[in-house]
């Protein structure tokens, strides 16, 4: 009771506080309503735009991730193997149940529920068909039913089965069946020698008992003739012709047959239960050997094919992902590694020597470590780029709080004035702010998704864009990942509600008219100089960044670009905001002498303008501001995007310097004109030239590229740059054509030389030099003339920037024409020389250049390493 009455009057004051707050705001809404509605849409979009950073950061990177690992379906796998060596049914199970069990608990969550397996075993002779190489062997390359279909053409007959009797089913090329002299329905026979057990293969190969080792007799019927491609990373290169045992001899050879693995295991297993082997004790191994499993004596290759599914990968997930499979094959390695050596205490399933391997990691330059290298050094430009969003941003919240504020100001004067408390005031306005604000935390935060999924599905490359769905896979997950910008708006909006409202709560009618009259009251950063501050801090940054840039030579260009891109990056953002200072300092001065300006001429609207701004210059001046930044903004973003794609362009002609280019594998050509009747046959091709590359040494330790061309159509299939000299790239081309006869009456080789190469060998114009080169065990040495001294050779770097000579990474260039250059070699080495490159230049035509790719990858000059610019330019537009 006496509580109740303690309490009483603190309860009335507050129900009293509540009602007249709850009157106030009603009465702000009814009256400016339209004003909030405003400013909650603007407030909504810039919580909109910030939002989206984090989104779009979430969506490019998980594009990104998954990009690098779709590019190539070799990215995706992960490859374990294994020697094994016995098979049987319950073997296969258990051998693959064994290897793939750390990866199946790991990775689980990342991993396609396919397995690919595959056991190779060989050596076995081959008895009949009868052949006249008796040293012919039989090559087994067996997988399940399911796989063969997946990955092997049936010509004709049909494919092996999972069923084992008296005779396995096989199927072979026709390539192989026309070497054997055989056809469908033939029948084929080899001799397996093999053990009952580990141990006996253990002690036979100690004691070299015969009576431990056993033979018995396979016969094989050809039911199905195939053709497989040697590209698809399921076979590992395996063509499934004949090939040679001994690479210098044409005979004998392989001849490798297919087979089922499941059919294999059960004559394996049919046979060690049903043939007659005798019970043998051994004097070393105390005990009878028993029957434990079907053992080959050679080695079977087992390998089972994992694969990463990268729809199930996100960027946040990545550093797990990386966890998880270095924990994968760490627990792979602990499992494989065996307790013995001795095959004594060799248990089922018999592996050893297991292995894993994958692209997508390692310790060098693998997928996951490169987009490591990648995300890192993007984090820096990223967030620093975003930082002025994020400022330009909150400066319009305030400048729209403040607004608001402003516009009430007379309002809460006159309360101020009336009696109304300052709590009153506050509490009712900061509702009212706070309404706004939830409503357009509300708005922006769902609407953020909604535009960045938009955006970025019209931006990404199709390998990436399902990243997208990231963003609605967990709806609640993605609102709560925008929570700290959004945390940060709110706050920030919420908090120049208050210091704006506390300094207007000093006003009242009296202070509100001087006030409106003249501005008297100086803002902070007057006070405290921001302006010479932010000004000294951008000259510091730029002179810390020139010197880390004098630093070049000595850092790598990765701690380059943490250290300087920041500084350089970060100084102009000062910059602008001590010039935005600077202005907002100068700006009243500047108006009060164009308001004198004004008061001497007969205009009165002008001088009336003039001095209204003069007397309450802030809003003006804000508004003024921000139109400044907001249009600055939007420059630099459009200046950004076409230096970028102007970058990109330059980039692509640098890795490419034709539209293009490849190594030509068929060593038989040697014939410029038989060259270019081949490359002429392709359709979209305007110009073509060919040519070779080689290295020539100047010593031991220094190497130079030489690259012969045609000079009469390089010019024409090529692209060359302003920079690369200042002759253009068709008046060099004529003088070393020009320079033929006499290169040949002189035994010598013009050669263009680059700027790293002609300071290295200080060479002047006329000058010769030699060089080294090596082919098929021999050395051959050049005479070259110095015909020019060329800035840089493009496509001859492994970087886009030529560094000074004491860089041993970067090796010179030279540019020689083909003709002088094979002329040369036939007089002076009595050597042919071939072409081994090639460059085309191609018409822009979509459907010429579809039917062109397809042409190159099917030529007859058997092209490899081919680099399209247009597929690298469009890469690297939508790269994230």
């Amino acid at each position: 009771m006496q509580l109740a009455i303690w309490f009483r009057p603190f309860t009335q004051s507050l129900r009293t506080t509540s009602s007249s707050v709850a009157h106030l705001t009603r009465w702000n809404w009814r009256s400016n309503w339209m004003l909030l509605f405003i400013i909650c849409l603007g407030m909504s979009f810039a919580i909109l735009l910030l939002c989206a950073i984090p989104l779009l950061e979430q969506v490019t990177g998980t594009a990104s991730l998954r990009q690098s690992i779709r590019v190539s379906p070799e990215n995706s796998r992960l490859t374990l193997s294994a020697n094994a060596m016995a098979l049987s049914p319950q073997l296969l199970k258990s051998m693959q149940a064994t290897t793939i069990e750390p990866f199946r608990t790991h990775l689980a969550p990342y991993l396609k529920p396919e397995v690919q397996a595959q056991y190779r075993v060989g050596g076995f002779p081959l008895l009949t068909p009868t052949n006249p190489n008796a040293g012919d062997q039989l090559n087994f390359i067996t997988t399940d039913n399911v796989q063969m279909r997946n990955h092997v053409h049936l010509i004709q007959g049909r494919f092996p089965t999972n069923n084992a009797g008296s005779e396995l089913e096989v199927a072979l090329k026709p390539q192989v069946a026309q070497a054997l002299n055989i056809s469908l329905g033939s029948t084929i026979t080899t001799n397996i020698t093999f053990f009952t057990s580990p141990t006996e293969k253990d002690l036979a190969g100690f004691t070299r008992d015969p009576h431990l080792v056993h033979n018995t007799e396979l016969t094989m019927r050809v039911v199905g003739l195939i053709d497989v491609n040697a590209n698809d990373i399921f076979w590992r290169g395996t063509n499934f012709l004949p090939t040679r045992i001994n690479p210098e001899r044409a005979q004998p050879v392989s001849f490798p047959l297919l087979l089922s693995s499941n059919a294999l295991a059960l004559w394996c297993q049919d046979r060690l239960e049903h043939e007659n082997i005798p019970t043998i004790k051994s004097e070393i191994y105390q005990g009878p050997l028993t029957r434990e499993a079907f053992v080959f004596d050679k080695v079977i290759f087992a390998s089972w094919d994992l694969f990463i599914d990268p729809s199930h990968l996100t960027i946040e997930q990545y550093n797990q992902f990386r966890q998880d499979l270095r924990d994968a094959g760490t627990g792979f390695s602990k499992a494989s590694t065996p307790q013995d050596n001795n095959f004594l205490n060799f248990d089922p399933p018999y592996l050893a020597g297991q292995a894993f391997g994958s692209p997508i990691l390692g310790d060098g330059p693998s997928i996951l470590n490169q987009l490591s290298t990648h995300l890192a050094l993007s984090h820096v430009p990223v967030l620093i780029i975003s930082l002025p969003t994020i400022l330009l941003d909150l400066f319009f919240m305030s400048f729209l709080i403040s607004l608001l504020v402003e516009r009430q100001s007379g309002t809460i004067a006159i309360l101020r004035s009336r009696g109304a408390s300052s709590l009153q005031i506050m509490l009712s306005f900061t509702f009212q702010g706070l309404i706004a604000a939830l409503l357009a935390v509300a708005i922006g935060t769902i609407c953020a998704p909604l535009v960045v999924s938009s955006v970025t599905r019209t931006l990404l490359q199709p390998l990436g864009r399902d990243a997208v769905d990231v963003l609605w896979s967990n709806p609640w997950h993605t609102i709560l990942s925008t929570s700290p910008y959004m945390l940060v708006a709110f706050l920030a909006g919420m908090g120049i509600l208050i210091l704006t409202l506390i300094q207007s709560l000093r006003l009242n009618i009296l202070t509100l008219r001087k006030e409106t009259a003249r501005a008297t009251r100086r803002p902070f950063w007057e006070r405290f100089y921001l302006d010479i501050f932010a000004t000294l801090i951008a000259i510091c940054l730029y002179l810390l960044a020139n010197y880390a840039y004098s630093l070049r030579t000595l850092l790598s260009d990765d701690v380059l670009f943490v250290i300087a891109t920041p500084l350089a990056l970060l100084a102009p953002f000062f910059l602008i905001l001590g010039l935005a200072f600077c202005f907002l300092r100068l700006a009243p001065r500047v108006l009060n002498f164009l308001a004198s300006l004004a008061s001497r001429g007969r205009a009165a609207p002008l001088m009336l303008a003039l001095a209204q701004m003069t007397r309450s210059p802030q809003r003006p001046l804000q508004v003024s501001l921000l139109l400044a930044l907001a249009s600055s903004f939007i420059m630099l973003t459009l200046i950004f995007s076409n230096s970028q794609q102007l970058r990109l362009t330059e980039l692509a002609r640098y890795e490419n310097i034709a539209d293009f280019s490849g190594t030509i594998s068929d060593n038989s050509i040697s014939s410029v004109p038989n060259a270019y009747h081949s490359l002429g046959t392709l359709k979209g091709v305007k110009a073509a030239s060919v040519g070779n590359q080689i290295v020539g040494f100047i010593d031991q330790s220094h190497a130079t590229r030489i690259r012969a061309i045609d000079s009469s159509t390089y010019a024409q299939a090529t692209f060359w740059s302003n920079r690369n000299a200042e002759q253009p790239l068709s008046e060099l081309m004529r003088t070393l054509v020009a320079k033929r006869d006499m290169a040949i009456q002189q035994h010598v080789v013009p050669a263009l030389i680059d700027a790293l190469g002609w300071d290295e060998l200080h060479l002047s114009p006329g000058k010769t030099f030699t060089l080294t080169s090596y082919a098929s065990g021999k050395s051959y040495k050049t005479t070259f003339f110095a015909v020019a001294r060329v800035n840089e050779i493009e496509g001859m770097y492994d970087s886009p920037q030529l560094k000074t000579s004491n860089d041993l990474s970067v090796t010179p260039a030279l540019l020689v024409d083909y003709q002088t250059l094979a002329t040369y070699r036939a007089q002076t080495d009595k050597q042919p020389m071939t072409l081994t490159q090639f460059w085309l230049r191609t018409s822009d035509d979509p459907a010429l250049l579809t039917q062109l790719r397809s042409q190159l990858s099917a030529s007859a000059l058997h092209i490899t390493e081919l680099k399209d610019r247009r597929a690298l330019l469009d890469t690297l537009r939508t790269d994230p």
